[in-house]
């Protein structure tokens, strides 16, 4: 970690010494003496940490080294905030103070100046001793071929299989199915890193079809009786396709006695059968009663599957819950070279001049196949010769195999950290800034990752791809686990398995990285560059007031934290580039926040904040504002300063299936000219006139949505969209489900768009949407057509989803022989005419409908796809 540091540190002083040409005296000088002194000592850093977990007095040095860079980011952001500072001072002196002033401006500018240069010497001082204690250790390079120049990188990385078809998992997998058949709960054992969770995931997907409603939970150590009991209710709603937003604004569900009763009663008056998986169970306790009161028809048809690494809680559940438990063992000897070779080389043979190196490495596995997938990971990163394998199966050391636990698997994947570029290691160790299990979100990440300056730009492509590539390599390397994707593939969001999360954590302390507050861990060290608060405890939080190194707080406590968000705090922490206070419960925030400068990122999501104060436009570094589903309803005018925004996330949540709802966000004219650099802004109010005109000076924009659209401004806004070539995501409301969407009028529409909704009364079909060959998603929702909407869509080459609700007024859908070739996901909602579904859909898995009572008629291939009530029913009618 203290390569990329040392790596930052000296990106910084490079710009400084380019950016900053009036510094005075030899200071651009020191600067570049100091940067090639810090280049040498990054040359050898990775190696010097490697040796430093054997040898104390490497181990000091390298601290030293991260604790001067450290000391220079502190020094150049504390020059630039003063600069900044005083160049960005809106108050103008009166005309008879001018020259007294502009003397007192030129003493405060020369004062700050002459501070940088006397800080600097003494750090250029301190490295020059740091170098000497350097040559007394006789730090060695090591010589390394960077993954892009060997042969074999793209082949290994096009041979990852999910971790769904991991070998050896169709023999256990088949046992709990029988299991499950038979008992109303199974319990499954294994120690960390056996794929007990990958096991049970696999048979979810497979058998939930089978009952009317499910739900999966991570419960975790640190979890919350109410929330796991929230997140079931919440997802057999969703299940049953029901509304399942209000669920999680529903204040009556707050304790264990209201949402208990409210899950009995849904489940007696709906007589559904369900699937419940509690994903690593940690202890029986209160959660054990509240499942089994909550959930009484357990032994009706319905069926609940755990995961688990104590055999003594497995064996409490299952005497309770009259279940049964399957012990999940390490992979033999067979399927675990199997795995590995599966991992490392496809559907090829391992060449016959590794294979007996291959075998030491997999025999020190030892079974887990967490650490077989780590391995193969790491070398993938390597040429296929001898003498590189035979260098990584040495160095996994005696340590490694001596313990085929826990401990076995914590050795190679530290080793799969060290190994990682020092641009990653940042992206890999902010995994463990989100708490135990947690689902990080894809977009969220990419963001923090951004604001915190971890992206290296790149010519030709955005941050956010640059990003999105770091994340593949992480998931390539089985660092990363995805726990998501979307119909089109795309992976939407991921942990960190809990052996790696253990590894990050020490790292984070030993680094200074980030300090997480949690509710076994106290506030023990003050000097840290990043706070993830987990739990709140005034003992730590008054820490904090003494810590004004911080750039970056992070809050998943959803507890209030007023407390903590104060004035006299937030003047303490004026170095802070990203303040996500997502889920957090306060209902304001101070007018200080505005004395942030170097803020980049700021989320109000799903807080109680309805107001910003007009501070904010003093960010002038803001590049992304999230206020979804937050209340905040109005973007103050004092906004228009931030020339660097590039994401203004709007307070309204996208649309859901059964709700017409056109909140947005107002923002006021003349804002928007001036935020040139946005690239998503949704949702914004479209009965603004004169907003929507604005719109066709964002030509960046690669998201846009819309809510309250009129239809005045229909045409306003289709002159807008022609300007938007980079768009890839449009969302357009109407006023109301009766009023009509006038946006017929796109004759150029954005050739690169790949996700379409429009929500609101349609005269006709758009021409223009049958020109979209990227299009991968499309939501057509009250859009009362005449007309046969399929007959016109079925020639889109891309469309792998269709969400029609309330779309159509005819009585046949006739989706043709030979169109919709990618079509994977079809949805049809309240189409109360609709009859019969003709054609042919080779490619459908997912086909769903609701409130069609007059459909009698489907094609025979489209029955196997539907839920199981969908299919009985069918078979009633005809």
């Amino acid at each position: 970690m203290a390569e990329t540091i040392v790596a930052f540190a000296i990106d910084k002083l490079l710009q400084i010494a380019n950016t900053e040409a009036d510094l005075v005296g030899s200071l651009p000088g020191e600067i570049k003496s100091i940067s090639r002194e810090l280049q040498s000592i990054k040359a050898i850093l990775k190696d010097a940490e490697k040796k430093a977990e054997d040898d104390d007095g490497i181990k000091v040095w390298v601290s030293q080294v991260r604790e001067v860079a450290y000391q220079i980011e502190d020094a150049l952001d504390d020059y630039l905030f003063l600069k900044h500072e005083r160049v960005n001072q809106p108050v103008t002196p009166p005309r008879s103070c001018f020259n007294l002033f502009r003397v007192g401006q030129c003493f405060f500018q020369h004062r700050t100046k002459h501070d940088l240069v006397i800080t600097i010497k003494m750090i250029r001082e301190e490295i020059g001793e740091i170098n000497r204690r350097r040559e007394r250790y006789e730090f060695m390079t090591t010589e390394r071929v960077h993954p892009e120049h060997t042969s074999s990188w793209q082949d290994i990385c096009a041979l990852y299989v999910d971790d769904s078809e991991l070998v050896g998992i169709e023999e256990p997998k088949n046992e709990v199915r029988r299991l499950l058949g038979q008992n109303a709960l199974v319990a499954l054992v294994g120690m960390g890193g056996l794929g007990k969770s990958t096991l049970a995931r696999k048979l979810y997907n497979q058998v939930r079809r089978r009952f009317h409603i499910y739900a999966w939970v991570t419960v975790s150590r640190s979890y919350s009786v109410v929330d796991v009991l929230r997140s079931i209710y919440k997802q057999f709603l969703e299940s049953a396709q029901e509304d399942s937003n209000w669920v999680q604004l529903d204040d009556s569900l707050q304790n264990r006695m209201s949402i208990t009763e409210k899950l009995r009663s849904y489940l007696h008056e709906s007589e559904y059968r369900y699937l419940v998986v509690l994903d690593d169970v940690w202890e029986e306790g209160s959660l054990l009663s509240c499942i089994k009161a909550a959930l009484p028809a357990i032994n009706d048809g319905s069926r609940l599957l755990m995961t688990t690494r104590d055999e003594d809680v497995a064996s409490s559940w299952t005497t309770k819950l009259m279940g049964n438990i399957y012990q999940l063992k390490p992979l033999p000897d067979q399927e675990a070279w199997g795995l590995f070779c599966k991992k490392m080389f496809g559907n090829g043979g391992c060449p016959e001049e590794l294979g007996s190196l291959a075998s030491d490495i997999v025999r020190k596995c030892d079974g887990l196949p967490l650490t077989i997938v780590a391995v193969a990971g790491l070398l993938s990163t390597k040429r296929r010769d001898c003498s590189e394998w035979k260098k990584l199966c040495d160095t996994l050391g005696p340590e490694f195999a001596k313990n085929r636990h826990l401990k076995s698997s914590t050795r190679i994947l530290l080793l799969s950290y060290d190994e990682l570029p020092y641009y990653l290691k940042p992206c890999f160790l902010y995994f463990g800034m989100f708490p135990e299990d947690y689902a990080i979100d894809c977009m969220r990440l990419v963001r923090l990752w951004i604001a915190e300056g971890f992206i290296e730009s790149c010519r030709g492509i955005t941050l956010e791809e640059v990003a999105l590539e770091y994340l593949t390599a992480l998931v390539q390397r089985n660092l990363v686990q995805v726990l998501g994707r979307d119909v089109t593939g795309r992976c939407r969001s991921f942990r960190v398995h809990d052996v790696l999360r253990e590894i990050i954590l020490s790292k984070l302390e030993e680094s200074g990285f980030s300090q997480v507050m949690a509710k076994d861990k106290f506030l023990v060290n003050t000097h840290f560059r990043r706070l993830s608060i987990h739990y709140c405890f005034d003992k730590s939080l008054q820490a904090c007031s003494t810590t004004c190194n911080i750039r970056s707080v992070l809050v998943f406590d959803n507890e209030d934290i007023t407390s903590f968000l104060t004035s006299s705090q937030l003047k303490i922490f004026r170095f802070l580039r990203v303040l996500d206070l997502q889920d957090a419960s306060i209902y304001a925030i101070p007018e200080e926040v505005g004395d942030l400068r170097n803020l980049q990122l700021l989320s109000l999501r799903n807080t109680k904040v309805g107001t910003l104060p007009t501070s904010v436009g003093h960010l002038w570094n803001l590049q992304t504002l999230d206020l979804k589903s937050s209340y905040v309803s109005e973007i103050p005018s004092e906004a228009k300063s931030l020339q660097k925004l590039r994401h203004l996330l709007g307070y309204r949540s996208e649309p859901g299936p059964y709700a017409f709802s056109t909140a947005a966000t107002k923002i006021p004219v003349g804002v928007l000219v001036n935020l040139l650099e946005l690239q998503k802004l949704a949702f914004i109010d479209g009965s603004q006139k004169s907003l929507i005109i604005e719109l066709r000076n964002l030509k960046q924009l690669t998201r846009l949505g819309i809510a309250g659209l009129t239809s005045d401004n229909g045409d306003d806004l289709c002159h807008a969209i022609k300007e938007m070539e980079h768009l890839r995501s449009l969302t357009i409301i109407s006023t109301r489900s009766d009023e009509v969407l006038k946006v017929q009028n796109i004759n150029q529409p954005p050739r690169f768009l790949e996700r379409l909704y429009l929500v609101g009364a349609l005269e006709k079909l758009p021409n223009w949407i049958t020109g979209l060959n990227n299009l991968a998603k499309l939501a057509l929702r009250y859009s009362r057509l005449q007309n046969d909407p399929a007959e016109r869509l079925q020639e889109l080459p891309n469309l792998i989803e269709l969400d029609l609700y309330e779309a159509y007024d005819g009585t046949k859908l006739d989706f043709g022989m030979h169109g919709f070739r990618k079509l994977k996901v079809l949805r049809l909602f309240s189409l109360c005419n609709l009859k019969s579904i003709q054609g042919a859909l080779p490619t459908l898995q997912n086909f769903r409908y609701r409130l069609c009572q007059q459909l009698v008629q489907v094609p025979p291939h489209i029955e196997p796809y539907l839920d199981l009530a969908i299919s009985n029913l069918l078979r009633d009618r005809c």
